[in-house]
């Protein structure tokens, strides 16, 4: 018996974030407030970027409806509806 793998398709979202300590290293997408994808910007171990503005394009099961980012000091910010 084979394992159903759910259909992918691919989503663009535009992200802006400051942090202006350590930087911003890690993005997370998810349909919900839990879970998701978590895009690796930079190392943990690399100062992060103070001013991001960037466009995450990445294959998903689902649309991301939610947003966050976590700094190069590993605090993940709220979530942020996208619409």
């Amino acid at each position: 018996m084979t394992k159903a793998v759910p259909a992918t398709r691919t989503y663009s979202v535009q992200v802006h974030a400051t942090e202006s300590v350590s930087g911003v290293s890690q993005v997370a997408l998810s349909a919900t407030k839990s879970g998701g994808t978590v895009v690796v910007l930079r190392s943990s171990t690399q100062p992060g970027f103070t001013t991001l503005a960037q466009t995450i394009t990445r294959k998903l099961p689902a649309r991301p409806k939610w947003v966050r980012v976590r700094s190069a000091a590993g605090t993940w910010s709220k979530w942020v509806a996208i619409g």
